[in-house]
């Protein structure tokens, strides 16, 4: 089955690289963002910006904002998807919280099977974005939806480390989830999602990356 990875948003373009990086996908990959910087930083094969008009480049903060410029390009997204189609994106900021959705049900709309892997935000990311990634939740409509609760990490992060570090080492635990979709462990979680162990993947990921550091 021809399998198209789409990463929407600043999160979804991360998670789209840990998994390029790794080379351990046969897929299509591409990314879609509001934001032209982290387009630009996504190793995507197929990029596209959405809503210029309201985001002049620089991303949106507003679920519903990111939704309306998904739709605005439905035609271009449609163009994208293949048999079988895996969005990636993060809660809480505008693009993956408001074109995600969008960008999935465009893909159901071409008769795809549709899995949608979704991170929800650090508690230390603010009310704000917790109140949006819990108001988007329910509005994927997809075959699959595997949530990776990011304040699960919490107790086995570095304090010493600066924020960015948690948000990359958040988009490797994805990228996991995303790897190991067919045999991957889940627990029902709230809106029929499924939620994944999110401390068993960050072992994963902490081990593979002492391994690859041992063999340079």
């Amino acid at each position: 089955m021809v399998t198209v990875m789409i990463g929407v948003g600043g999160t979804g373009g991360r998670i789209v690289n840990r998994i390029v990086e790794a080379g351990r996908m046969g897929s299509h990959f591409a990314a879609i963002d509001t934001d032209r910087e982290e387009l630009d930083e996504c190793l995507a094969g197929t990029k596209l910006q959405i809503g210029q008009q309201w985001s002049f480049g620089y991303g949106v903060v507003v679920a519903e904002v990111g939704a309306r410029a998904a739709l605005e390009a439905s035609m271009e997204i449609g163009k994208l998807c293949r048999k079988s189609v895996v969005v990636a994106a993060g809660l809480g900021a505008g693009t993956g919280t408001g074109a995600g959705p969008v960008v999935a049900a465009i893909a159901k709309a071409c008769s795809c099977e549709v899995t949608a892997v979704v991170t929800m935000p650090f508690p230390f990311e603010g009310r704000e974005r917790q109140r949006q990634a819990a108001e988007g939740l329910p509005k994927w409509e997809v075959d699959r939806l595997v949530t990776v609760p990011l304040g699960d990490m919490m107790p086995m992060l570095e304090r010493s480390k600066p924020l960015r570090a948690a948000f990359e080492m958040g988009a490797s635990v994805a990228a996991k989830a995303v790897e190991l979709l067919p045999s991957l462990l889940t627990q029902s979680g709230p809106q029929n999602t499924e939620v994944v162990d999110v401390q068993a993947l960050l072992s994963l990921v902490i081990e593979q990356q002492r391994g690859r550091i041992k063999h340079r």
